[in-house]
């Protein structure tokens, strides 16, 4: 038996939509990095990497955006190419040039772009781009220019 302590009038639950009530993200730029990845199998054999991306700056913060990326299927080798290339371009906006584990993705903030997009009727969403956070450098304070003494008179010798 598991005790759960639960009563159904908790203000908790009050706006609880069944389904989760998730609504895709508005097509857009977002700063957001890796909280979470997984090799996965489907039962088709297939191999993917499955990686949760959480939002962490602007109004959309805390949303969670899931990206499935073919790493092994030996009847897609264009998608897995593709797909090849989307993980170096992770890679690269998280500020590594090269990594052993995903692991070594998480919790490093970047820039992706979100577009909506519809398969067999429902809309999800899917990440086009990634870019780095460019890093703002404070420019250091050039020294006072120091007036040349400037003398209209006569030199007196």
């Amino acid at each position: 038996m598991v005790q759960l302590n639960l009563n159904t009038h908790d203000h908790e639950f009050d706006g609880a939509v069944q389904g989760g009530g998730f609504t895709p993200l508005p097509d857009g730029e977002y700063i957001a990095q890796i909280t979470a990845s997984e090799r996965r199998t489907l039962k088709s054999g297939t191999e993917t990497l499955a990686l949760t991306w959480q939002i962490i700056d602007g109004e959309y913060s805390s949303r969670k955006v899931f990206e499935d990326l073919f790493i092994y299927d030996p009847t897609r080798p264009k998608q897995l190419a593709f797909n090849r290339q989307k993980i170096f371009f992770i890679t690269k906006a998280c500020g590594r040039d090269q990594i052993s584990d995903t692991v070594e993705l998480h919790n490093k903030p970047c820039r992706i772009t979100v577009r909506r997009r519809e398969y067999n009727g429902r809309v999800s969403n899917e990440i086009s781009a990634y870019r780095p956070i460019e890093r703002i450098t404070e420019t250091q304070p050039q020294p006072a220019q120091q007036k040349a003494d400037t003398f209209d008179g006569d030199v007196p010798f």
